[in-house]
Formats: C-alpha cells, structure tokens, sequence
C-alpha cells in the first residue's frame, strides 16, 4: 500500500475514523484505523465493536494519488502526527520492518514510523460497495431532527433496553423519531417517500453519526437489516449495531395529553422562556433537589426554585395568551432545560396539564412529567 494525499483531506479522513475507533478493548486491533488504498479512492475506518465509521476520499489528482493499492492498519496516534505535519501532501506506505510490517508517513520534512497489525484481522464490516435499498433524506433534515430527539433517550443507567437509543419508524409517506428516557419523550417526524421499517439505534452510535454528517444539506442514504444500521454519503459510511428490544407504544400518553379539555395553554416567547430557565439552572444544577416549578397566572408564567433556605430563584415572564385554570407544577430541572434546547418557533404553546407539560414545535413534539411536590 502506498498513496499520497493531501495534509488536510487525510486529517479529515482520520478524524472521521478515529471517533469510532477503540478506546478501552480487549481486542487491541480495534485501537487502529483501518486504512486502504484503491485505484478510485483512499478510505480510513474505525470501528469500537458497536458501531464504525468508514471515511472516502475520492482519487483526484491534486488531492490523493495511489501508486500501490493494499490495505494496512495503524495507530490512531497517526491523526495527531498528521495534525503537527506543515507540509501539504503526505506520503504514507506499508513497510517490511523486524519481521513485521510497518506504516512509513511523511510531509517531506517529518518521518514516523508506526506499527502496523495484520489488516486480515480486522473484523469484516460493511463496505461502500454495498447498495442500500432504503431511503433516502438530506443529511440537514435527518440531523436537525437527531439534535432534537436524541437527548431525550434514556442513558446506560437506564434497566429497559428499548429506550436506549431512537426509535426509527419508516413508511405512511415519512420518517418518525421517536426517544425517551421514561420522564421526557420526544417525537420528530418528516414527510417523503419512504420504505417501511422499524427499529431502535443506539443513542451512543447516533451522538458519533451527529458529529460526522454532513452539514451541507447533501442527499444521503439509510437502511436497516435484522440488526444493523447504515447511513451513507459520498464520503461516508456509518454502521452500527440495532438495540435488539422494541420501543414501548407510547401513544396512549399522547392521546391523553391531546384529547383532554381541562388544560392550560400558555403562549410565550421562546427567548425570554429559554433565558429564564437557563438563569435559574445556575443555583439548581449545583442542588441535590433539581426541581424547577412552574405556575401559571393571569398575564405571566412564573419560574421558580428553591435550592436551601438561604438560595432561590424567580422569573416571571409575560405570557402573550393564557387559557384554562391556573397550575402549580414542578420538573426535573436537567429534562426541562434540556427541552428548551430544542424550540425553534419564536412563539411557543406550553400545554399544562395534570403533572405533565407538553409543547410542539415546527416539527416535533415534547412532553415531560411533573414531579411531586412533598
């Protein structure tokens, strides 16, 4: 294996890789980066067991040459050594050395020399040759819709396996999200021509896929077989393994909340509603009880917490409509500052209920459960 390729696209190309690539192990290959040159293409990939990320950079002329194909692993502490290059190109090539073999890389002014681990056994994983019979989505819808729903997946802690990660459901003419951790659920949905599907993705895997899509608004592919999950770009290849468990039938809760006539709705500024929170959350991130109340009044919505005798907080803020009886209800501070991160619409319609507040934004749905007071 021998390339030479651009300073810049081969550190693109590492770090796409290395933030799937083995931290903690019992199998050390996992620590490497798989790399391989082609006539068409070089490609790096980096897989922890769960989840892997191949990344692609086309042959061009100015940016990556292969004058002898092969594959070789190698160190992830390559991305580092390329970050201190200050030449342009890098030229990399497998080396025979002491009985082993070797990866030789170099700007023309700096040589490494790393270890190399034998390529064959590297874990056999899915390839950029493979077609997708999926769908097909921006990568700025799909994003824009993870970023909304993920964080409200349940974390490791959590004993029922189906909401540890986002539910996937394709097919009626549209893609569903849906996430929650027990306390908050989250629903996200777009409309398109779709194939139908169902299953549940690590949050895990999905935080690294968010990390690594493409901001550009470009077409990318997914699909999904009995157990593992693909998303596809021109540059990139994302596989992970599916949470073998199904996603609880959550929509009894939101029937409840939507059908019923006794509520308070209270139409407020985002901003102003986001700033109060995020104020408060200064004296109650730092307490043992995490608990913001919010009540419901005639012309404003107070926020408020105690954190001691000596520590409190309140925020009033003015409400452009209110409707129903006025509520005294309390949350976990974390899930609902967590909420306000994800409003887009600068007006927003807070739903009241009993011991559940619920909104919807421009396309998705949120609603957390109260906490008891006493």
């Amino acid at each position: 294996m021998e390339f030479t390729i651009s300073r810049t696209a081969f550190i693109r190309l590492l770090r796409t890789a290395a933030s799937a690539a083995a931290k903690l192990t019992t199998k050390p290959i996992l620590r490497e980066i798989l790399l391989e040159a082609t006539p068409d293409a070089v490609y790096a990939t980096g897989y922890n067991g769960q989840f892997g990320i191949t990344a692609r950079q086309a042959a061009e002329m100015d940016v990556v040459r292969a004058n002898e194909t092969g594959k070789a692993t190698v160190d992830a502490v390559l991305l580092e050594v390329v970050q201190q290059f200050d030449g342009n190109d890098v030229f990399v090539q497998l080396r025979e050395q002491g009985g082993g073999q070797g990866i030789f890389v170099t700007d023309n002014q700096s040589e490494f020399v790393l270890p190399s681990s034998d390529w064959r056994e590297y874990p056999p994983l899915p390839t950029f040759d493979e077609v997708l019979e999926g769908n097909r989505i921006s990568s700025q819808t799909l994003s824009g819709l993870l970023r909304k729903i993920t964080p409200s997946a349940a974390d490791e802690s959590q004993t029922q396996p189906g909401l540890l990660g986002v539910h996937f459901r394709t097919g009626d003419g549209g893609l569903l999200l849906e996430a929650s951790n027990s306390h908050l659920i989250s629903q996200g949905y777009v409309s398109y021509e779709s194939v139908e599907s169902d299953f549940v993705v690590p949050k895990t895997s999905l935080s690294v896929l968010l990390k690594n899509l493409p901001a550009d608004g470009q077409a990318i592919e997914f699909a999904s077989d009995e157990n593992v999950f693909l998303v596809k770009t021109s540059r990139l290849l994302f596989f992970t393994a599916l949470i073998d468990a199904e996603f609880p039938n959550t929509s009894k809760i939101w029937d409840r909340i939507s059908g019923r006539a006794d509520i308070t709705k209270t139409t407020l500024g985002k901003h102003a509603f986001r700033s109060a929170i995020q104020r408060t959350m200064i004296l109650v991130k730092t307490s043992e009880n995490k608990r913001i109340t919010l009540e419901s009044k005639e012309d404003q919505l107070q926020i408020r917490a105690k954190v001691d005798a000596k520590r409190s907080v309140k925020e009033d803020v003015r409400v452009t409509e209110m409707s129903g009886k006025k509520r005294t209800l309390s949350f976990n501070a974390d899930y609902l500052s967590r909420l306000t991160n994800v409003i887009e619409r600068d007006q927003m319609v807070l739903v009241l209920g009993d011991q559940v507040v619920y909104f919807e934004d421009e396309d998705s749905r949120h609603l957390l459960l109260g906490v008891r007071v006493g």
